[in-house]
């Protein structure tokens, strides 16, 4: 019963991979993807929203950053450090046939969970809390998600588990925050 579970599950993972990755192919998305789809990009993406959400750096701005900061940092270290080699799922391009693979990557290391996703949606959850954001963070990280599907580097169950190791370390951060800040009235 279990493995039957099991294989529907990885059967519906590929055949959601397969219509993101190849059914919604396009070529000038693939070519807006050589440059989009790396860390330097998220990094320059990351800091310019930043920047434009924190202009006025109040104490309150700087203790969000702080902390949004420490979960990204977090979330990166949990999804690469200890559940990829704990999961060690291979990426659809080293599995399947007529896969687009959109990025570069110096090894072709492990896929679940996308550690892309777990970052932007900690990122996400941490600033959650700042109404005037949520359309862009929910955007960025949906965004982030999709195209970690799309350019051929994770299945959509990557992506998934992502987006709640994320959410849980971002929202991890802010409980820390909010420790930290009634602390520091006293």
């Amino acid at each position: 019963m279990l493995g039957e579970i099991k294989s529907a599950v990885v059967s519906a993972d590929v055949w959601l991979f397969r219509a993101v990755n190849s059914g919604l192919y396009n070529k000038y998305l693939a070519a807006a993807m050589k440059f989009a789809a790396n860390d330097l990009f998220l990094a320059l993406f990351t800091a310019a929203g930043f920047f434009l959400l924190f202009r006025k750096w109040n104490g309150r701005d700087k203790a969000d950053t702080a902390f949004s900061l420490w979960a990204v940092i977090a979330a990166n270290f949990i999804s690469s450090g200890l559940l990829k080699p704990l999961f060690a799922r291979k990426r659809p391009v080293a599995e399947l046939v007529d896969v687009n693979f959109l990025v570069e990557m110096r090894r072709l290391g492990y896929a679940f969970p996308s550690t892309h996703t777990a970052m932007a949606a900690a990122l996400a959850s941490a600033l959650w809390d700042r109404r005037e954001a949520r359309p862009y963070l929910a955007l960025f990280v949906f965004l982030t998600a999709f195209f970690c599907v799309y350019t051929g580097g994770h299945y959509p169950l990557d992506t998934a588990a992502g987006l709640v190791l994320g959410a849980f370390t971002g929202r991890a951060a802010v409980y820390l925050k909010r420790l930290y800040l009634k602390r520091s009235k006293r």
